[in-house]
């Protein structure tokens, strides 16, 4: 039975496969058209404001209500310069010397006298000083239409005070893919 799920599982994939090429051929402008790759470097954080934090019975220290501005020199010009998030973060282990984990959500604003994005981040840093982000956007205003999925990482707690690259992603015609209506199945044997 197992055989036979596999090979209508490859089947399937296939015969998606082959349909999305076709749906891909008959566009008018070339895929590199339609999606850009892009980075971006913080070039400067204007304004850093963390909320009170408050530690509950479980020792998990919450901030809620933060917001950073910062500046973004972004390989896209389509992308405005200066970000906004505003964020809540829940810190698993000791604040000051960051032992243990984090974990934060958030809203993102770039805006510039053209129009906005706007959109979601998630994220976490472990212990080992690594910080990751990823961020989805929606266009309005001169780039509506547009949307772009974005990921910030840092390898070191040095790499996030230097003018190094530490965003990167990609910008595309039209939506992102709705997300399907149901979390799937567990496997079970």
């Amino acid at each position: 039975m197992r055989r036979f799920q596999s090979v209508c599982a490859t089947a399937l994939a296939l015969g998606l496969l082959a349909g999305t090429s076709a749906a891909v051929s008959a566009q008018s402008a070339p895929p590199s058209e339609l999606s850009t790759y892009v980075t971006g470097i913080r070039v400067g954080s204007e304004d850093v404001q963390w909320a009170d934090p408050v530690i509950d019975a479980a020792g998990v220290t919450h901030f809620q209500g933060n917001r950073i501005v910062q500046t973004i020199e972004w390989s896209d010009p389509r992308l405005p310069s200066t970000m906004i998030l505003d964020g809540n973060t829940d810190v698993y282990g000791d604040v000051a010397t960051l032992t243990g984990s984090a974990v934060f959500t958030g809203t993102i604003l770039l805006q510039d006298d053209e129009g906005s994005w706007t959109g979601t981040q998630v994220g976490y840093w472990p212990p080992d000083a690594m910080l990751m982000t990823m961020v989805t956007l929606e266009g309005q205003g001169a780039y509506d239409g547009l949307s772009a999925i974005l990921s910030q990482s840092y390898a070191d707690a040095q790499a996030q005070q230097d003018d190094v690259p530490s965003w990167k992603g990609v910008i595309v015609e039209g939506a992102l893919p709705p997300y399907p209506d149901a979390v799937p199945e567990p496997v079970t044997e």
